[in-house]
């Protein structure tokens, strides 16, 4: 066999081969004989025709799976020699044969990108400090507080802004009901509604129906109404309105383990600044990452790419089924959905080639045993079976596919602990 290795960029790569009659001679007996065994001829029965009686009759089948048989060997074995690992299956054309003639094929396929990786312990990247404002803690204590409110019937005055309203609610569009809801609660703070629709029942008071009418925004979920004008008759039947804990030591006792104002001040500091080591080591892996990609030019595998952008594609769709998008209007954002995934795409190819080549170089690798502590963890944390959760590992093929992402994890805290890092004020 004669091959030729000829290599177009980092990780594509065109093999030429030509094999001898001699070599195709074999597979062509082996052929031969498998038809043998279950060719049927005039005179003969099944399996028992000789051979020479069998090529001749079925010498058009044999060839199409002579061919077939030494594409696949020579290839197989050329690939083997070259030392190449081929991504997806190898795409075979200009192949020219006839029996008793050599045959010559060529295969394109993609191979992992060989390149040589830049020193990567000399980058830099920038370590903010951290720190939690006073502000921040009054913020959370903001939402506590929300959270906690009670909601107060009141009496004796009209409705206002952040009231919550016992009302009969109906809309019409072009005269027709579209809704019609009797006793239902309604938030009047002005950002759950429509633009002007609380500040249209300002000043009702109880027993009072109020008419007006509302342009509804073209982007609303409910189709019915969304861009039209909308008729909308509301009859105030309650106003509640909220009441905020104090903060003081008792708050603080209701609403954990704390015995003081001070403590739980403390806590939610400590909350924070938790936070922000997470997304400091966030920021800190995407200044490396960043460099990786700029010190590290080369092609990737094009079916890879694809692969990902799949992926990536039913991961962003899903993200605006869940906003409650409809199919309709994600297929009007179709093109930059696609956009978007194959920026992510290959992005995430290259960098997953560089960090697995610093693994390499670093003999960064995770066991077996390590793949199935961590999956105890996930069963304790889901509160799961962990027999049961492995054996969906094993069967979803994600395995390996975890051992991929905690040997990522390591080389990222690896590069963490040994490239410059530079303290900011």
């Amino acid at each position: 066999m004669k091959k030729n290795l000829q290599k177009l960029n980092h990780c594509e790569r065109i093999l030429e081969i030509e094999v001898s009659p001699e070599e195709i001679y074999p597979i062509e007996e082996e052929v031969y004989q498998d038809i043998q065994r279950i060719a049927v001829l005039p005179g003969f029965r099944r399996g028992k025709a000789p051979l020479e009686l069998v090529k001749k009759n079925y010498a058009k089948e044999a060839e199409s799976e002579i061919l077939k048989r030494s594409i696949s060997k020579f290839l197989q074995e050329a690939i083997v020699s070259e030392d190449l690992v081929p991504i997806e299956n190898p795409q075979v054309y200009e192949v020219n044969w006839e029996k008793g003639k050599p045959l010559s094929f060529k295969a394109r396929f993609e191979v992992r990108p060989d390149f040589r990786l830049k020193p990567y312990k000399e980058m830099k990247i920038k370590k903010r400090k951290i720190e939690v404002k006073e502000e921040e803690i009054d913020k959370v204590l903001d939402g506590l507080k929300e959270k906690y409110a009670e909601l107060v019937t009141v009496e004796g005055r009209s409705v206002k802004e952040g009231d919550f309203i016992l009302c009969d609610y109906k809309s019409f569009v072009e005269k027709k009901v579209v809704e019609d809801r009797e006793n239902v609660w309604l938030s009047l703070e002005e950002k759950m509604n429509v633009e002007g629709f609380a500040e249209k029942l300002y000043g009702a008071n109880i027993g009072e129906t109020k008419k007006f009418n509302l342009k509804i925004p073209p982007d609303v979920s409910d189709k019915e109404m969304a861009g039209k004008e909308v008729e909308i008759e509301v009859k105030i039947k309650e106003i509640k309105e909220k009441h905020f804990p104090e903060l003081n030591d008792e708050f603080a006792k209701m609403v954990g383990n704390f015995n003081t104002l001070a403590e739980l001040r403390e806590g939610i500091r400590k909350d924070l600044f938790s936070l922000k080591e997470v997304q400091l080591r966030k920021d800190m892996e995407a200044q490396i990452l960043d460099n990786l990609l700029n010190l590290n030019k080369f092609s990737v595998p094009v079916s890879l790419i694809e692969r990902f952008k799949e992926n990536y594609i039913k991961r962003l769709k899903e993200g605006l089924r869940k906003k409650g998008l409809g199919e309709e209007e994600i297929e009007k954002v179709k093109g930059e959905i696609e956009k978007k995934a194959e920026e992510y795409a290959e992005r995430d190819v290259r960098i997953f080639f560089i960090l697995e080549k610093i693994a390499e170089k670093e003999n960064i690798k995770v066991s077996d045993e390590e793949v199935e502590n961590h999956i105890r963890k996930l069963a304790e944390e889901w509160k799961e079976d962990f027999e049961k959760v492995k054996k969906s590992f094993i069967e979803k093929n994600l395995w390996e596919e975890l051992r991929l992402e905690l040997r990522e994890e390591r080389v990222l805290d690896f590069l963490l602990k040994n490239v410059q890092v530079i303290e900011e004020e």
